[in-house]
């Protein structure tokens, strides 16, 4: 009895030291990817009004030109904006930045002043949650991003 026991003691304990790996990468390191993240899909809710109709797949009605879009962050909070390989005005600069910033629970994202929920983040994937105004009312916008 007293075997199994320290056997069961010592199954836990790999376990438990397997899951808390120094592997693990934090969110600013998740961020930092140097494949950079680019829109995958953005949902307003509710609905918002675009030119007499109501929509939620906001990224539906983005431009090709938008959507090839790469932003990177920096390991010194700069984060850049990268036109991808298709302009929509070709007298933009190529690339633009600001800066980010985590929250110490690394749950908020601030890109230059606006404020974004980390939802979700992987090695593949960054969803956040912010609040979208267009002048009269206020929409909860999902933003999905991945790599190129």
């Amino acid at each position: 009895m007293k075997k199994n026991y320290f056997l069961y003691l010592a199954a836990i304990a790999v376990v438990s030291f397997a899951s808390c790996s120094k592997d693990d990468a934090s969110v600013a390191d998740l961020l930092k990817s140097d494949k950079g993240w680019v829109l995958k899909s953005l949902v307003s809710d509710p609905a918002i009004n675009i030119l007499g109709v109501q929509v939620t797949d906001v990224f539906a009605q983005y431009d090709n030109c938008f959507k090839d879009d790469i932003t990177f962050f920096k390991d010194d909070n700069k984060v850049v904006f990268d036109e991808g390989a298709t302009k929509c005005d070709p007298s933009d600069p190529q690339t633009t930045s600001g800066t980010w910033l985590l929250s110490s629970d690394e749950k908020v994202l601030t890109v230059d002043d606006d404020s974004q929920d980390i939802l979700e983040i992987s090695n593949s994937t960054l969803k956040v949650k912010f609040l979208y105004n267009d002048g009269t009312l206020n929409y909860n916008w999902t933003a999905t991003f991945g790599h190129p």
